[in-house]
């Protein structure tokens, strides 16, 4: 290649158009659409000897959805906050739990991640009695194909119980 000269510096074309991308390639780049959702969402818990308990959640949403040079979504990464009251209708007795996670959704393949502390709850004077946290992948149909909990308690009798 023949080397051009710019201010007595001799540069190859290659050289050259390698610099003039450092400037062109990052001005072209789509930038992420950030994005915040807050909703209320109602529905049963689980179901008790005794009866449903109900739940009410708060649900807070912080996005970012990545595109590629067409516009089209790539990947979608969300942070949920989650707060929910659960409480025994017959007596008004309730419980919270709370949610803190970040979610990853791949559009290539519908597959999407989880990861953090996706549900707790606490029963007043007993203490933690459900915790379910770690990671855990799906692939673009929904079934688990990988599984990493760091710390996991399923037991809902006592919540039952204490809020009998």
């Amino acid at each position: 290649m023949k080397p051009i000269t710019l201010s007595g510096s001799k540069l190859t074309i290659c050289a050259a158009l390698t610099l003039l991308s450092l400037f062109v390639l990052p001005a072209a780049a789509v930038a992420p659409v950030k994005f915040t959702q807050s909703l209320t969402q109602d529905f049963t818990f689980t179901t008790c000897s005794y009866g449903d308990l109900t739940a009410t959640a708060s649900i807070n949403v912080q996005g970012i959805a990545f595109r590629d040079a067409s516009l089209d979504t790539t990947r979608v990464q969300l942070h949920f906050n989650v707060t929910t009251i659960i409480t025994n209708p017959l007596n008004g007795k309730t419980a919270i739990g709370n949610q803190s996670s970040n979610e990853t959704f791949y559009t290539s393949d519908n597959s999407f991640v989880i990861r953090g502390l996706s549900q707790q709850v606490t029963v007043p004077g007993v203490g933690v009695v459900l915790q379910i946290a770690g990671r855990i992948a799906f692939d673009g149909s929904g079934n688990v194909i990988s599984l990493t909990p760091l710390f996991q308690k399923a037991d809902l009798g006592p919540l039952c119980a204490a809020l009998q």
